[in-house]
């Protein structure tokens, strides 16, 4: 499958099956020689795939879909519906004004999650934020953070505000929505909640939990971190319990009551949903630069030189003084992050990781390598382009990766569920209680759709079209049903 660009700044989305080895489609977003199309993240959920980018110049089309006429500049959200073998066309919103960029995007249902910056004014749907002299993040913008809801054929903006400090992450959880990132000064504030800094001549990390409500979102919590120095965050995911974020500090470094030393390294910490407090927090001397949580299993991704990770401790193939690529798996034990095994992979020169995910029992990732020729296990790929980089995708076997969830007997005792096996709808029946609603979470925790149940007992139909196949939980409360869609 090859393509050329229509100008000098095209960009693609395409669809790579594991168990193949093989692109199952791709799309081509650009326009003539005086635009440009940039994509800055991307995420999935179901059938749904979410991009999210900037455009400049006019005539643009995604695919083969018109998406910009007669526009200068502005920001994009397109759905696009994976079909299996080929995908279509759903949807695409623009955030209008000048100055506005995205960061970074989650989506959990049919909830998508935008975060990024403003210079000067902005509108999102109906709503229009400014940026406020003097309340600077990134590059002289203020940041924003957006939530949009999908229904099927269209996407609307549901509501939009402002966020102080430098966020550059967000993760989400059912109704929790994390943002961790950085803040210079004394103090940073997110609704009531004012942050101190270690030392306010230098960036603290933070991480804050929002509550959506729908049309709205409120903070329920806050907390800073980090050391005497400078102190970035490169990577934050989402589960039921909280949130794991990783990046590096400077200086011995606080996390809550949690006291990590040395004068440079990297961290790992979990900020609890419950305390809303860090639960651990360790140093390593690898960089995590992706997380992925599946129940209590957490993966991270990134590079290293030496790497000590338990009791192994692994030297880059260019004999440390380059960069490898690693993949690792650690069981989150409440209080500290145990270690499960790390796979390593690359050549000579310099490889990373910009990606890690989680498809069934395979872990996939994604990265670049600049080395003459990278080693995945026994598989080796050489470089195409002498001295430049290829970006490679990679996949690992899992074979404990389960629905994170199990019913309990008290939920199995209200809850039937039928056809099961099912295909495009299922029934659910209840045997008593009040009305409800219902949340579908896919295998690696993730809730893709909600459904409201009267009081029973009642019947309700569920629509399942346009989810993928697999295991998946129904979950009422802590209990639920499992269900297999074919």
């Amino acid at each position: 499958m090859g393509s050329v660009s229509m100008n000098n700044l095209d960009s693609y989305v395409a669809k790579y099956s594991p168990g193949t080895g093989t692109f199952l489609w791709a799309l081509r977003a650009g326009s003539n020689a005086t635009s440009s199309v940039y994509a800055s993240a991307i995420a999935v959920s179901g059938a749904s795939v979410y991009v999210t980018g900037g455009i400049s110049g006019s005539g643009t089309v995604f695919g083969s879909v018109p998406i910009n006429t007669g526009v200068s500049s502005n920001t994009y959200v397109v759905k696009l519906i994976d079909a299996g073998n080929s995908s279509t066309f759903g949807w695409m919103q623009r955030i209008t004004g000048g100055g506005t960029s995205t960061l970074d995007m989650a989506t959990t249902g049919t909830s998508v999650y935008l975060m990024g910056g403003i210079q000067g004014s902005a509108t999102f749907g109906g709503t229009t934020l400014t940026a406020v002299p003097g309340n600077t993040s990134f590059n002289g913008a203020v940041t924003f953070l957006t939530k949009l809801t999908d229904a099927g054929i269209s996407g609307s903006f549901r509501y939009a505000g402002l966020l102080n400090g430098t966020p550059n992450k967000v993760a989400v959880n059912g109704a929790s929505v994390y943002v961790a990132g950085v803040f210079d000064g004394p103090t940073v504030s997110f609704g009531g909640f004012i942050l101190p800094n270690t030392n306010a001549q230098y960036r603290d990390i933070f991480i804050t939990r929002l509550i959506d409500a729908g049309d709205n979102a409120s903070f329920a919590g806050a907390q800073s971190a980090g050391g005497t120095g400078r102190d970035r965050v490169f990577a934050l995911a989402a589960s039921a319990t909280g949130a794991v974020v990783t990046g590096d500090y400077e200086g011995p470094a606080a996390f809550g009551t949690i006291t990590l030393p040395g004068s440079s390294n990297s961290y790992e910490a979990k900020w609890n949903l419950t305390s809303g407090t860090f639960g651990w927090a360790q140093q390593s001397d690898y960089f995590v630069r992706s997380v992925s949580i599946s129940g209590t299993s957490v993966y991270l991704a990134g590079s290293f030189r030496t790497g000590t990770f338990g009791g192994t401790v692994l030297t880059s193939t260019g004999g440390g003084t380059t960069n490898d690529v690693f993949v690792a798996k650690f069981t989150d034990a409440g209080t500290n992050l145990g270690f499960n095994w790390v796979q390593r992979a690359g050549g000579t020169d310099d490889d990373d990781v910009d990606a890690v995910s989680l498809g069934g029992t395979r872990v996939v990732v994604q990265g670049k390598f600049t080395s003459s020729s990278a080693t995945f296990g026994g598989i080796a790929l050489p470089l195409t382009r002498s001295g430049g980089s290829d970006g490679f995708l990679a996949t690992l076997i899992d074979a404990t990766l389960t629905a994170t969830a199990r019913p309990t007997a008290g939920a199995q005792a209200v809850l039937q569920l039928f056809p099961n096996p099912a295909h495009v709808a299922a029934t659910v029946r209840r045997t008593g209680g009040g009305s409800t609603t219902l949340t579908l979470i896919d295998a690696l925790g993730h809730e893709v759709r909600r459904y409201s149940v009267p009081a029973g007992p009642a019947e309700t139909s569920l629509d399942l079209r346009g989810l993928p196949t697999g295991l998946y939980l129904l979950r009422e409360g802590t209990g639920g049903q499992k269900l297999l869609i074919e």
